[in-house]
């Protein structure tokens, strides 16, 4: 990891994006003078940032900040989505969010570079959009990267229930996506002594203010919410509906205000 901030409330201007296809050569040595870039890789192979090595695999992602060193080390071929892109000098401030040069492994990643790869569809006759959608990608991926205390772990692990509400979602699995640097024991006691409730105790409590919302205040069908909200077995949602909010769902629509 390199200490050197994207002032991501700055839109990026976009030099150039696509896909390359690397691995003719096994060895391979780059410097991008003024320019950032972001790559995902659908590959194995070892990169090295200024002489730091990082093994790079399918589904990794990296930011490189300018005139870094790059030296690539291929094991066959190798094509990945890459962008090259710089930022206004202005637009440097003192609070910038601690997305560095690094290289990430997003939960998310065939989310991400599907973004880029629609964004190269629109390159360059539409830059504007191109930027805007390179701009998304870079604050997704800060948000992955900033957990540098306890309470940071917490709103990560909230933001990303609220996300995933209306999916079926374990704990192992939300812990296990996002990779935080903490052991699965020590995030949940964290998460109970920053809410005052375990993470299950949590997700039940927000799908039934979700669902409770929406029988009030929508006319769409029971099983619908049921299923908008992650319990699309109507006994299992009519069951939790009745232990938390003390109402059955046909009630709580029927007592809504008018």
């Amino acid at each position: 990891m390199l200490d050197a901030p994207l002032p991501l409330h700055a839109c990026p201007t976009v030099i150039n994006l696509g896909l390359s296809v690397h691995g003719r050569n096994p060895v391979e040595r780059y410097r991008l003078p003024r320019l950032w870039c972001l790559h995902a890789y659908r590959y194995r192979a070892t990169l090295e940032l200024d002489g730091t090595r990082h093994e790079i695999h399918p589904g990794s992602v990296s930011i490189v900040p300018p005139d870094v060193p790059l030296v690539y080390r291929f094991r066959g071929r190798s094509e990945h989505v890459f962008a090259h892109f710089y930022f206004e000098p202005h637009a440097t401030t003192p609070r910038e969010p601690a997305l560095v040069a690094q290289v990430q492994q997003p939960h998310d990643f065939p989310r991400i570079e599907a973004s880029l790869r629609e964004a190269i569809g629109w390159w360059p006759r539409a830059a504007t959009r191109v930027r805007a959608r390179l701009w998304d990608v870079l604050w997704q991926l800060a948000d992955r990267a900033e957990v540098g205390s306890p309470q940071d772990a917490v709103d990560r692990l909230t933001a990303e229930i609220e996300r995933r509400l209306g999916t079926p979602l374990t704990v192992q699995d939300l812990l296990a996506d996002l990779a935080l640097p903490y052991s699965h024991n020590h995030l949940l006691r964290l998460f109970r002594e920053r809410t005052g409730t375990s993470i299950v105790g949590h997700i039940r409590a927000r799908r039934c203010e979700r669902a409770a919302r929406l029988l009030r205040h929508t006319s769409l069908p029971i099983k619908v919410i049921a299923a908008e909200v992650g319990v699309p077995d109507p006994h299992a949602f009519n069951k939790l509906i009745r232990a938390v909010l003390g109402q059955s769902p046909t009630q709580l629509r029927h007592d809504a205000p008018r």
